[in-house]
């Protein structure tokens, strides 16, 4: 299998859609310093805007993460130019300066992409192949269907998993370069460093999870707009929509249990209860043999031609 596995691996690195992929990933590192150095003075400046406006309608105040509470002004003053001068002299700028912590942020706010980029890796490359009818030429001098059905699965995940984990390396490493140009750095520490490994390591996972459904589903379509349609649209259709609206069913949701994975926790409308990191892993590891195997069966038992 490893000859077979090394000529997909070139076949995959030779495909357009993944040279694409690979330059928009390159793109994202090269421009995370000058982007994110803007983004994060705008978005210091609309937060101190925001509490000089509750300060100014003497609303309660938010407190910032370092602690620091803005104070209100008595609405007994009654100028509102005279409150506004007030609350500018009382709350000092927000700081704007990237902080070894927003690492972690950063790169959780990236994985729906990078899992993605995954799955659509995975659904074009074996979609592809069916469509130019590379998969019948391939079994016409290599019989053995599972065999070839593992190679090219190997190819596809175990790429997109050092892809994704190679990126991580870079683009985790380009943030920490802008938090030592604010003079940051010396925030990090050990726990600091394993948490945002462990974290590439989580989001690198569930991209070559990914990957696997989209080879999946194109094996069970046939075409990469099939795979993309099934994949996609029961992800987005059938799993937020029944997650969204029936709690009890998110234990058993691989986009809810992905959620759990890569973040360690639910941050975005509800948690899921009882559902540790380690649990949701096994949870998305059961789904994937089980479209594997379902994958395999329809690759096997229908006609390749």
């Amino acid at each position: 299998m490893n000859r077979l596995v090394r000529v997909e691996v070139r076949r995959l690195g030779s495909r357009r859609m993944v040279k694409i992929v690979v330059g928009v990933l390159a793109l994202a590192v090269v421009t995370a310093i000058p982007l994110l150095d803007w983004a994060i003075a705008q978005q210091a400046r609309i937060d101190h805007d925001a509490e000089i406006e509750r300060c100014v309608a003497a609303e309660e105040p938010e407190a910032r993460d370092d602690g620091f509470v803005p104070p209100t002004i008595a609405e007994t003053v009654a100028s509102p130019s005279q409150r506004e001068r007030r609350c500018q002299q009382a709350i000092p700028p927000v700081d704007p300066d990237f902080r070894p912590s927003d690492v972690e942020d950063v790169t959780t706010n990236t994985s729906a992409l990078l899992i993605l980029l995954g799955f659509i890796v995975g659904a074009s490359f074996v979609g592809a192949d069916w469509q130019a009818g590379v998969i019948p030429t391939t079994l016409s001098w290599e019989s053995r269907r599972t065999y070839v059905f593992f190679a090219k699965l190997a190819a596809v995940v175990v790429s997109v998993f050092a892809v994704a984990l190679l990126w991580h390396v870079l683009f985790d490493g380009a943030l920490t370069g802008l938090s030592a140009l604010e003079g940051t750095l010396g925030q990090a520490d050990g726990q600091w460093l394993r948490a945002v490994a462990g974290l590439a390591v989580r989001v690198s996972a569930v991209a070559a999870g990914a990957a696997l459904f989209g080879y999946a589903a194109a094996h069970i379509g046939r075409s990469t707009a099939a795979a993309l349609g099934l994949g996609l649209g029961y992800v987005f259709a059938v799993e937020n929509v029944a997650g969204s609206n029936f709690k009890p069913l998110r234990p058993w949701m691989m986009y809810w249990d992905a959620t759990v994975f890569v973040k360690g926790q639910f941050e975005a409308g509800g948690d899921v209860p009882g559902r540790s990191t380690l649990e949701a892993g096994g949870v998305l590891l059961a789904y994937a043999l089980g479209v594997t195997v379902v994958a395999l069966w329809a690759f096997r038992s229908r006609d390749a031609a």
